[in-house]
């Protein structure tokens, strides 16, 4: 993740999907100044966060 990070130059974070919501587990800033105020433990609304998103489009349909 550091080495993503860097190469980028982007905010790299990994989380987990709990239910409806995001969990974040690791959270590495880069130097942008505005930036969303995440820290590692939090937890947000899934569908409110592009990376709640992205791990809800990996669910299966319900049946």
């Amino acid at each position: 993740m550091q080495r993503l990070a860097t190469e980028t130059g982007e905010t790299v974070n990994l989380a987990v999907l709990t239910g409806d919501k995001v969990l974040y587990l690791v959270r590495l800033r880069n130097s942008d100044l505005v930036t969303a105020n995440i820290q590692v433990g939090s937890t947000l609304p899934a569908v409110h966060t592009s990376i709640g998103k992205l791990l809800l489009s990996f669910l299966s349909p319900p049946t």
